[in-house]
């Protein structure tokens, strides 16, 4: 990580997990080629569980190379430190890098994941997985969750990824416009 003054520690990566709705998924094709594709996923036990059809060219490349790497945000926005009279101010004083820094910039947190993924094989695994999916995306539908599941499992697979890498980065603000760097929280 070139930025290690914005790194965070392993579970600030799970925090950002928790709270990341998709994430990205990318393989290395049959080809040699990147395959990239966004998916849902839910957080059990420190694995990460995502599901697909039985059949495409996501099953047919994990069959071959089940070794991928994952990027997830949890947390996107463009600070608000200056007002337009500060602005004005930086630019008539030539003061360029402090908009840089503090206007033209993005607050974030993101999470990197290299693992291993594997089939899950047992069909209660599947459910309790679909199941905690629906809980995540529809928790209004939870009473369906199970029964939706077991009627899926035909044409449902589940991936496990256990992961081997978990980095995380933030960027953020206090409330005097001063980037919190490494350990810094508030």
């Amino acid at each position: 990580m070139r930025r290690k003054d914005r790194e965070m520690d392993p579970s600030f990566g799970l925090q950002v997990l928790d709270n990341s709705d998709y994430g990205t998924l990318a393989m290395v094709d049959l080809e040699g080629k990147p395959y990239c594709i966004p998916i849902s996923f839910v957080v059990i036990d420190e694995f990460i569980y995502f599901h697909s059809a039985r059949a495409g060219k996501k099953v047919q490349i994990l069959e071959q190379h089940p070794v991928i790497c994952m990027s997830f945000v949890s947390y996107v926005q463009v600070p608000r430190h200056m007002t337009r009279e500060k602005i004005e101010e930086a630019i008539s004083a030539g003061r360029f890098g402090e908009l840089a820094s503090k206007v033209f910039t993005t607050e974030f947190a993101s999470c990197y994941v290299e693992g291993i993924c594997q089939i899950v094989e047992d069909d209660e695994e599947s459910i309790r997985v679909l199941v905690a999916l629906c809980k995540k995306h529809v928790p209004e539908m939870l009473d369906y969750a199970e029964a939706g599941a077991r009627h899926s499992l035909k044409a449902t697979q589940v991936y496990r990824v256990q992961i081997t890498e978990l980095t995380a980065k933030r960027k953020a603000f206090d409330a005097y416009g001063q980037e919190m760097k490494w350990g810094r929280m508030e």
